[in-house]
């Protein structure tokens, strides 16, 4: 099979994004940084902030970001207005690619960025040096396997529809996540406001930190931020290894246990564990007094706008926020009776056994996803005459 580089796909050269700073939302053009990007290389629904716009920073329609900095660096994005924004401009630690289109469908890069073979080149590229950053030059050796247009596109509709696929499959996980949530407003109110007039006690008392001290085994469920979704809880990976290995930033934790995220509060990551494990300290392990309160009640008053909202205003620290565990330990939490937060336990239990076969069928769609590109990238699924 033909390759090509990507340097030699390119109308322009790669080029580094903008270090505009962020300002305050006023219908200006919007700001992409790195973090506002998922890891399948979307676009977060999250609020990002904005930035006054450079004419050398605009992107086009097609253009490819590619991160170059830390930990991240591999990740990519494609801009497409059609399914975006209208215009947007690029952040400093991203370094955006201009495909000649009439050569290459950009959509066909991006798509071989999720491949087994970008994956490989992204890690030895990671090696090469002592901190993990990749630079323009070293994303211009990046080889493509090169098919004509024809192809491309036939390759990219199908993925494209094995995609969407697996974003309505997300959708209807999203819709359970939602039912749950309004069944909490519709039941207890606003936490915060507490509009309702519920009985409160503090934080402090009703869902004190304190770890599990009990027998772990050896082989352990090992809990990073990055393997928690924003806004679900949803573990995207378990990762095990042995106890003594594990360093001493970290808790342990129960299934007794709510796993609460002070690190950048407004991406909302509340855990409820099945499993014994030890978790990153940015992972405060809450223990909920079953006396006054459920743990799927908790964890939902967590996961509320309202209480994210709140909690965001009560960080420390800039560039990485967190949340004040001062302020935190203070807040009243309401406490409905125990027999309607009961109710809604049940209530979360039913949905979850729905989302839990949603889940099953997602993970059938990603894995059909992944053997269609791995078999587009090897020239299996086209081949050419």
């Amino acid at each position: 099979m033909e390759y090509i580089k990507l340097k030699e796909l390119s109308k322009f050269k790669l080029e580094y994004g903008s270090g505009a700073s962020a300002v305050d939302y006023n219908g200006l053009i919007r700001y992409i940084r790195i973090t506002d990007i998922d890891e399948i290389g979307n676009l977060r629904k999250d609020k990002v902030s904005p930035s006054i716009s450079e004419e050398k920073y605009n992107l086009s329609d097609g253009d490819l970001l590619f991160a170059r900095s830390g930990a991240t660096s591999g990740k990519a994005f494609l801009f497409e207005k059609k399914n975006i924004i209208e215009n947007a401009i690029f952040a400093g630690y991203m370094i955006r690619f201009s495909p000649n289109t009439d050569i290459i469908n950009p959509k066909y890069v991006f798509y071989y960025t999720r491949s087994n073979k970008y994956l490989e080149f992204i890690e030895l590229n990671r090696k090469a040096v002592a901190q993990p950053n990749i630079n323009a030059k070293q994303y211009g050796e990046l080889e493509i396997p090169m098919v004509n247009l024809q192809i491309q596109n036939k390759i990219v509709q199908v993925l494209n529809t094995a995609q969407s696929l697996i974003d309505k499959r997300k959708q209807q996980i999203e819709e359970c996540d939602e039912l749950i949530k309004s069944r909490f407003i519709e039941m207890f109110g606003n936490p915060v406001a507490n509009e309702k007039n519920w009985k409160t006690s503090r934080m402090w008392h009703v869902a004190p930190a304190k770890a599990y001290n009990g027998k772990l085994e050896n082989n352990l469920w090992l809990l990073n931020l990055n393997k928690v979704q924003a806004q679900t809880g949803i573990i995207l990976e378990y990762i095990y290894g042995e106890t003594e290995k594990i360093g001493n930033s970290t808790n342990a934790f129960s299934e007794e246990n709510v796993l609460y995220s002070k690190l950048r509060p407004y991406l909302n990551k509340v855990v409820i564990p099945d499993r014994k494990g030890m978790a990153t300290s940015e992972l405060v392990p809450l223990f909920p007094n079953k006396k006054i309160i459920v743990r799927h009640f908790l964890v939902y008053l967590l996961r509320t706008d309202a209480f994210v909202a709140y909690i965001s205003e009560k960080v420390v620290g800039a560039k990485m926020p967190r949340v004040s565990m001062s302020d935190f330990r203070k807040f009243e939490v309401i406490l409905p009776p125990i027999n309607l937060q009961n109710q809604f336990s049940t209530f979360v239990q039913q949905v979850d056994k729905q989302k839990h076969v949603l889940q099953q069928s997602l993970s059938e769609l990603e894995g059909n996803f992944n053997s269609l590109m791995q078999r587009a990238f090897k020239g299996e699924l086209f081949p050419e005459d």
